[in-house]
């Protein structure tokens, strides 16, 4: 009885079909959770970049304004932004990857979208 026993637990080796199933299913959920997630985090990273290199280039700009009192341009991370005689901001070349990015009066960047 106990030789028995002893050949059916060194018989019984691995996972059954129903546990390798539950796993499964347990790796999906957790995917259909995390995947929307890391593309909504990838999606405002690249606005933030188009944002920033869009506002450093015209802070440099409206600097080279200041200190000059002359039209200006100046190039940061793929934007150009030119300050035109009267001191109005505008972006002349967007980003690269970027599109949508305007300056507000006050000289706020803003509507960029990242691709």
């Amino acid at each position: 009885m106990i030789r028995a026993i002893n050949i059916r637990q060194s018989e019984e080796k691995g996972f059954t079909l129903v546990e390798l199933l539950i796993v499964v299913a347990i790796i999906a959920i957790l995917a259909a959770i995390a995947i929307p997630q890391y593309v909504n985090y990838t999606k405002k990273a690249k606005e933030s970049r188009c944002a920033n290199d869009a506002a450093s280039s015209c802070s440099m700009a409206a600097a080279e304004y200041a200190n000059t009192g002359n039209a200006a341009t100046n190039s940061a991370g793929g934007a150009t932004c030119s300050v035109s005689s009267d001191g109005a901001a505008s972006i002349t070349a967007q980003p690269a990857g970027c599109s949508g990015c305007a300056v507000s009066a006050t000289g706020n960047v803003s509507g960029c979208t990242g691709t």
